[in-house]
């Protein structure tokens, strides 16, 4: 499944529509895909990453999310 789908489920749809006329928001979901790619794969290298990392990606995550539900209540 998509990372925008799985992680906004409620909002796939106007996700779909709000990135296709609002590049701002484009850019926060693919930074937010980025960021959970990277993360995804800093869990999986359990012990070769940092764990101070993991921490950093997800309060980064957590910021982006916040920033595209906002982004979404002014379409």
């Amino acid at each position: 499944m998509h990372i925008m789908e799985e992680s906004f489920p409620e909002h796939a749809v106007s996700l779909r529509h709000g990135r296709g006329v609002d590049s701002v928001l484009d850019e926060i979901c693919r930074d937010y895909e980025t960021l959970s790619i990277d993360l995804q794969e800093a869990e999986r290298s359990e012990g070769r990453l940092d764990r101070g990392y993991q921490v950093k990606l997800r309060d980064s995550l957590k910021g982006l999310r916040e920033e595209i539900l906002a982004r979404l209540r002014m379409l």
